[in-house]
């Protein structure tokens, strides 16, 4: 769904519903709904459901942080958001 590059972002009251991270070429993906790299996304009072990281050793079926990002998160619900690992700092 996001994409976040060197960007520090406010999201908030939002719903992430069946998201999938993109993979290409049998490479695994990140980030179902949200895929952070260099930034610092603070997240707030959303609602993650049944978004997924696809491929063997995809990661953040929610939400993946990646290389020098840091994301902050409150009083979210996380519902059936598979991946085989998760990166996120929350």
């Amino acid at each position: 769904a996001i994409l976040l590059q060197l960007a520090d972002v406010t999201i908030e009251d939002s719903i992430f519903l069946q998201n999938t991270g993109s993979s290409m070429g049998g490479v695994p993906s990140w980030g179902g709904a949200i895929y952070a790299v260099d930034s610092e996304p603070t997240i707030s009072l959303s609602v993650f459901a049944k978004n997924r990281a696809q491929g063997a050793g995809g990661a953040g079926g929610a939400i993946a942080t990646m290389e020098g990002s840091f994301a902050t998160v409150s009083g979210c619900a996380f519902i059936e958001n598979p991946s085989v690992i998760l990166t996120c700092n929350a």
